[in-house]
C-alpha cells in the first residue's frame, strides 16, 4: 500500500512537473484561441459575468472564470496565469483517470494507464496550453466514474452524481454536449439487456426497474444544472454554438443526400490519427505533423484491448467504456480530426485504459505460452525460473517501466524541441509579437511604433496586449500594404519576416533608414525592424519629390491627398502621393467576406480631355484600421504609352471599391461631386524609342510626301457634330529625321465630287520635338470644328494632313463621314407636367417627365439638361414596377440626341427623350424608375434627388 502510495505521489509531481517546465515561455506565446479566452476571463475580471461569451464561434463559461479567479489572484501575468488554469484541471483530470481506471484494473494497472495518459503528447498539450477543452477532462470523467459504480449494484445517488458532473461539463467546451446521449445509450442498453432476459425465458432481473430508472434520473440532473446554460442557447441561437454549422459537412451529406464517402474518409482519417499517423490538418496549431496519438506499442495495444471490449459488451463497465470511448471519438468523426485534441479531449484517458487492457491480455497470453512451452519440455513451470511469479512480475514491471519512460521521454522531446521550437510553432504562437514586445520595452525613446500583421489586425494587437509591453503605444497596420508615418517625430515598423517589407519602407531605408532582424533563442530572424529618424523621414518625402497641393482633395470622410511627387526616368514613372486618414473607408465588406480592397483610378489627360492612359491599382494604405491625422505615403510605378508626345499632362486619381464605386470628392470649400477633379499637373518627358503601340483604325493615307507616315488613327471618324470641337488623335511616324520648325497640320473636308467644303488649322497644343528622330511615332491630338450647315446628316471625306513649306508630308483620311447638324436647344418652350430635379453629379439633370396612360401602355417623355461633358458613354434605363417591387417591362438604351452621343451634349442644352418598350401592352404598373448606367462597365451612376438625398438602387422612381 505505501509503495503504490509512493508511485502515486511520484506520478503526480513528475506530471506538475512537466504542465509547468518553461509554462510561460514553451511556446513562446499565444496562438488566437488562447487570446479569446484571456479576454473572456477579463471580462469576468472586469465585473461582467456572462453565461455564454459569443465571439471565437461561442465559448462555455467555467474555464474563462477558473482563469479570471487565478489573473485577480496573481495580478496580471496573463500568458503564465491563462496556461496555470489549464494545469490545474489537467491535474484534475489525471486525477478522476486514476481513480476510473481502478473500476477495470488493480491499482498497478490503474496507475500505469494514468502514468500513460500523463505522459503523452495529447495531454501535455492541452494541459499547457490554456484552453478550455481541458476543463471538460476531469467533469467527463469523473461522470463515467459515478456511472462505474453502478456496475454491480444500481444507486441512485450515483446516477444523479453521474447527472450533476455531466451538466457541469457542458459548461465547459461544445463536446460536452455529446453527454447528453450517454444516458439515453445507457437507458437502451439496460432495456436491450432486460428484454433478452424475457425473451430466453429467465425472470425480470430484479434490478431491471432501477437500472432503467437511473439513465432517467441522470439526464434529469445533467438537464437541471446545465439548464441556465441550454435556456441561454436556445434563445440566441445565432450566437451560440456557431462552430457547429461550420463543422456539420459529413453528416447533412450523409442525412440529407445519402452520401457516405464524406464520414467514410473520416472514419479512415481518425484511425490514421490515432494509430499510425498524424493529421495533415493544420499541422504545428495542435500537433506535431506526422506524429500519432498512440505510440507504435501502444496503437497495437489499442486494438487488442478494443476487440476484447467488443467481445464482453454484456458486462456494463465494458459497455460503459465503449460508449464513452465512441462518444468522444463521435464529434470529431463527424467533423474532422484538424482539432482532435480538443473534441476529443475526454477519450485521451479512455484510449490509454483500453491500450492499458491489450497490453495485460498480451502479458497474460506470454505467460500461458511460456507455461505450454515448459510442460511440452517436461519442466515444471513451478521451478523453472522463467516461469517463476517473482521473477515474471519483476520482469514485467522493468519492461513496463521501461515503456513508460520511453514514452514520456518522447514525449518531452517531441513537445519541448520537435513542436515548441519549430519556426512554424513560434509563428502561430506569436512568438514574433511576443519578441517586438520585449525588444521595444528595451529602446529608449519617443519613436512612434508601427506593428504589420499578415494575419488579424484585432486579435493580433490584443494578443501583443497580454504580453503586458510598456510601449503598448503601439500603431497596427495590415501588411503587405503601406504603414503610415508619423504626425511628428521619428517611427518604428516591425513586421514578421515572413512578410516583404512595404514599398515605403524601402524608400525609408534608401533615405537612411537602419535595418535590423528580432531573432529568437535559436536564432531565427522572427521579425524585422526598420527605424527612421526625423530627417530620413523628410529625406525620404524630398527624394519622392512631393509638392503640396494648392488645395488639398478630400475623398469623402476617408482620406485626404496633400501632395504629389511626379518622377519621370522615361522608362517609366513614378507617382508618389502623400495622404491624411480622416477616418475609416465609409463602405463595409458584406458579412462573411474579406474586407473591401480600396482601389484607385488613375488617369493621365491632355488639356482636351483625351485620355492617354488609365490604371485601376490597389491602394496599399492601411485605410480600414489607421488612426485619424496620420499621413500615409504611396507610390506607384506607371508606365506611359511610347508613343506619347513629352509635354503637360492633367493627373486625376479617383478612389473605389469594387461593391460600391467611387468616393465623391471635394477640394477646397467645394461640395463634394462625384466627378473626378484634377488633382495637380505632371510633366512627362519624350520616351524612349521604342515600337508604338497600334491605333485601332487605319491611316488611309493619300498621296503626298514620304517624310511623315500616319501609321493610323484612334477614333473611327463615323460622325461629327457640326459646331462641336472634337479631337482627332492620329498616330503618325517619322520616316526620316524631320526639322519640325515650320511643320503645321490641317484638315479639310470635301464632298462626294471632291469639292472642297471647309478646312480648318489642326495643328497640335503639345509642343513636338525640334527633331523628329526616324522611325518615332508620336500620337498627336487634331481638333475639328466642322462647320454648320442645314440641319441634318450631311457625307464627307475628312483629311488631315501634316505640310512644310508648302509641301504634303503625309495624309490621314477617312471616307463617308457623317456631319451631323443639330442646333441645340437652351431653352424649353414649355415646362415638363412633373418637376424631379435629381442630378447624377454635374453630367446630367432629369429635369422632369411627362407622363401619360392609354390602352396601348405609358408615354413617357424625359427631360434632360446636360452639365459637363460624360467621359464616356452612358446607358438610360427604364423600369416600370408592378406593386411587389417586380419589373414588368423597361428600355434600355444609349443616350442619343439625334444621333449625337451623350459625350457630345453641349453645358446646358436640353434633350427631350422618349423610351420605347418592348413590350408596350402591360398592366398594373404602379411606378416608373429611371437610372444611367456606364455602358462600359454596366456599374450604375448614384443619383441624388432634388433635395440632396442619395436615391435608393441608384435610381430615380415616380408613380
Amino acid at each position: 500500500m505505501r509503495t503504490h502510495t509512493r508511485l502515486v505521489v511520484v506520478l503526480f509531481c513528475t506530471a506538475w512537473l512537466l504542465l509547468l517546465f518553461r509554462l510561460d515561455s514553451i511556446p513562446p506565446g499565444f496562438q488566437h484561441d488562447q487570446t479569446f479566452d484571456s479576454l473572456n476571463a477579463l471580462e469576468v475580471v472586469g465585473g461582467h459575468f456572462p453565461i455564454y461569451f459569443p465571439a471565437n464561434f461561442g465559448l462555455d463559461p467555467l474555464f474563462m472564470y477558473a482563469a479570471a479567479g487565478v489573473f485577480r489572484m496573481i495580478g496580471g501575468h496573463y500568458v503564465w496565469g491563462i496556461r496555470f488554469t489549464s494545469a490545474i484541471f489537467a491535474m484534475l483530470g489525471l486525477a478522476f483517470t486514476l481513480i476510473f481506471a481502478r473500476r477495470y484494473f488493480g491499482r498497478g494497472a490503474a496507475l500505469f494507464a494514468t502514468a500513460l495518459t500523463a505522459g503523452s503528447f495529447w495531454f501535455l498539450f492541452a494541459g499547457r496550453l490554456g484552453l478550455e477543452p481541458i476543463a471538460l477532462l476531469p467533469a467527463a470523467l469523473a461522470c463515467f466514474y459515478f456511472l462505474a459504480r453502478t456496475e454491480l449494484r444500481p444507486s441512485f445517488p450515483d446516477y444523479l452524481l453521474a447527472g450533476v458532473m455531466a451538466g457541469v461539463a457542458n459548461y465547459t467546451y461544445l463536446a460536452a454536449r455529446t453527454l447528453y446521449a450517454l444516458p439515453l445509450i445507457l437507458l437502451c442498453y439496460e432495456a436491450a439487456l432486460a428484454l433478452l432476459a424475457r425473451v430466453r425465458g429467465r425472470a425480470w432481473p430484479p434490478q431491471a426497474r432501477p437500472r432503467i430508472a437511473g439513465p432517467l434520473v441522470m439526464l434529469a440532473s445533467m438537464l437541471l444544472v446545465s439548464g441556465p446554460l441550454l435556456a441561454y442557447l436556445l434563445t440566441h441561437s445565432a450566437q451560440a454554438d456557431g462552430r457547429i454549422g461550420e463543422l456539420s459537412g459529413p453528416i447533412n451529406a450523409a442525412l440529407g443526400e445519402g452520401n457516405l464517402l464524406p464520414l467514410f474518409n473520416n472514419f479512415l482519417d481518425l484511425a490514421r490519427t490515432l494509430l499510425w499517423d498524424g493529421s495533415p490538418w493544420l499541422p504545428f496549431h495542435y500537433a506535431v505533423p506526422g506524429r500519432a496519438v498512440l505510440q507504435s506499442i501502444w496503437a497495437v495495444f489499442f486494438v487488442v484491448g478494443l476487440v476484447i471490449t467488443l467481445a464482453r459488451l454484456g458486462r456494463r463497465r465494458d459497455f460503459l467504456l465503449l460508449a464513452t470511448l465512441s462518444l468522444g471519438l463521435g464529434l470529431t468523426l463527424l467533423t474532422s480530426t484538424d482539432a482532435i485534441h480538443m473534441r476529443s479531449i475526454y477519450a485521451l484517458p479512455l484510449l490509454f485504459i483500453v491500450a492499458v487492457r491489450g497490453a495485460a491480455a498480451a502479458v497474460a497470453f506470454g505467460r500461458r505460452q511460456l507455461r505450454r512451452w515448459c510442460l511440452g519440455r517436461g519442466v515444471d513451470p513451478r521451478v523453472a525460473p522463467a516461469s517463476s511469479p517473482a521473477i515474471q512480475r519483476t520482469a514485467s514491471a522493468v519492461v513496463l517501466v521501461g515503456l513508460l519512460s520511453w514514452q514520456i521521454a518522447d514525449t518531452a522531446v517531441a513537445y519541448f524541441r520537435d513542436w515548441a521550437t519549430a519556426e512554424r510553432t513560434q509563428r502561430i504562437y506569436n512568438a514574433d509579437f511576443r519578441l517586438a514586445a520585449r525588444h521595444l520595452d528595451q529602446i529608449a525613446g519617443q519613436d512612434e511604433i508601427f506593428i504589420g500583421t499578415d494575419r488579424q489586425i484585432g486579435l493580433d494587437s490584443q494578443t501583443y496586449a497580454l504580453y503586458e509591453p510598456l510601449r503598448g503605444d503601439v500603431n497596427w497596420y495590415r501588411l503587405p500594404g503601406n504603414p503610415p508615418l508619423p504626425e511628428r517625430g521619428g517611427a518604428i515598423y516591425l513586421g514578421p519576416t515572413t512578410a516583404d517589407i512595404p514599398p515605403v519602407l524601402h524608400l525609408l531605408l534608401a533615405a537612411g533608414a537602419q535595418r535590423e532582424d528580432l531573432r529568437d533563442s535559436q536564432g531565427r530572424a522572427l521579425m524585422w525592424m526598420v527605424r527612421a529618424a526625423p530627417e530620413v523621414l523628410r529625406r525620404a518625402q524630398s527624394g519622392a519629390g512631393l509638392q503640396p497641393l494648392a488645395l488639398p482633395v478630400t475623398y469623402e470622410s476617408a482620406l485626404r491627398l496633400d501632395a504629389i511627387g511626379w518622377q519621370d526616368h522615361e522608362a517609366q514613372a513614378t507617382l508618389a502621393t502623400q495622404w491624411t486618414a480622416l477616418g475609416p473607408w465609409p463602405r463595409s465588406a458584406d458579412p462573411g467576406t474579406p474586407l473591401l480592397q480600396p482601389k484607385m483610378g488613375l488617369s493621365i489627360t491632355d488639356r482636351s480631355g483625351y485620355r492617354w492612359l488609365y490604371m485601376d491599382v490597389s491602394l496599399m494604405l492601411p485605410v480600414h484600421n489607421v488612426r485619424a491625422g496620420l499621413p500615409m505615403l504611396e507610390t506607384t510605378a506607371v508606365t506611359l504609352p511610347s508613343d506619347m508626345p513629352a509635354g503637360s499632362y492633367e493627373l486625376y486619381l479617383v478612389l473605389y471599391d469594387d461593391k460600391a464605386g467611387p468616393l465623391t470628392m471635394a477640394q477646397g470649400s467645394d461640395p463634394f461631386r462625384l466627378t473626378p477633379i484634377p488633382v495637380g499637373t505632371v510633366e512627362v518627358a519624350l520616351r524612349p524609342l521604342t515600337d508604338a503601340p497600334a491605333p485601332p483604325f487605319g491611316g488611309g493615307e493619300i498621296e503626298g510626301g514620304t517624310s511623315l507616315h500616319a501609321a493610323g488613327r484612334w477614333e473611327s471618324w463615323a460622325s461629327l457634330i457640326a459646331g462641336v470641337s472634337t479631337d482627332l488623335h492620329i498616330s503618325w511616324q517619322a520616316q526620316q529625321q524631320l526639322d519640325t520648325a515650320d511643320l503645321s497640320f490641317r484638315t479639310r473636308a470635301y464632298d462626294e465630287k471632291m469639292n472642297l467644303l471647309w478646312q480648318q488649322i489642326a495643328n497640335p497644343e503639345i509642343a513636338l520635338p525640334r527633331l523628329w528622330e526616324a522611325g518615332r511615332t508620336l500620337r498627336l491630338s487634331h481638333a475639328v470644328k466642322p462647320q454648320e450647315g442645314a440641319p441634318g446628316a450631311t457625307t464627307v471625306r475628312v483629311a488631315v494632313c501634316a505640310e512644310q513649306a508648302g509641301i504634303t508630308l503625309g495624309c490621314a483620311t477617312a471616307d463617308g463621314v457623317q456631319v451631323i447638324s443639330q442646333p441645340p436647344v437652351m431653352a424649353l418652350s414649355q415646362p415638363p407636367e412633373h418637376a424631379v430635379g435629381a442630378r447624377w453629379g454635374d453630367i446630367l439633370t432629369l429635369v422632369g417627365y411627362d407622363l401619360n396612360w392609354s390602352d396601348s401602355g405609358p408615354a413617357l417623355t424625359i427631360y434632360w439638361k446636360a452639365g459637363m461633358a460624360s467621359s464616356g458613354p452612358l446607358k438610360r434605363f427604364v423600369h416600370l414596377l408592378a406593386a411587389d417591387g417586380r419589373i414588368v417591362a423597361q428600355s434600355d438604351e444609349p443616350l442619343y440626341n439625334n444621333g449625337i452621343p451623350v459625350t457630345h451634349w453641349r453645358n446646358g442644352e436640353y434633350v427631350v427623350d422618349q423610351p420605347q418598350f418592348a413590350s408596350p401592352q402591360v398592366a398594373g404598373v404602379q411606378a416608373v424608375c429611371v437610372g444611367l448606367y456606364d455602358a462600359a462597365t454596366e456599374e450604375r451612376l448614384p443619383v441624388v434627388t432634388a433635395s440632396g438625398e442619395e436615391a435608393p438602387d441608384a435610381r430615380i422612381c415616380f408613380h
